[in-house]
């Protein structure tokens, strides 16, 4: 069995091989069967397979992918200038905080 995760992409693939004989010393009936299954399946985004576990166990598959931590927003402050003030006016991002429309308070 093999099984990988690229490019959001799960594959699991499967060989199996069964041999099935009737009859005593030479054979009456001999099966062999072989084939190969495999399936994919689209992941969705926020996972880590590189974390990813896998266990077979009484002939089932379980297959764990941890979501990855959400990624919380990060706040970015604006570092005011003391430039690009003219005629009264304050230009926006200003250090002078009592402008209001653009005219000085008081």
């Amino acid at each position: 069995m093999e099984i990988t995760v690229e490019n959001g992409t799960l594959t699991i693939k499967a060989d199996s091989t069964t041999e099935t004989s009737n009859g005593e010393g030479d054979y009456l009936v001999q099966e062999i069967r072989r084939g190969t299954v495999s399936r994919t399946i689209g992941l969705p985004n926020g996972l880590e397979p590189d974390k990813a576990q896998a266990s077979f166990e009484h002939g089932q598959l379980t297959l764990r992918i941890p979501k990855a931590d959400e990624v919380k927003p990060r706040q970015i402050r604006i570092t005011p200038t003391t430039s690009g003030s003219t005629n009264g006016k304050t230009a926006i991002g200003s250090t002078d905080t009592t402008t209001v429309a653009g005219q000085k308070a008081g």
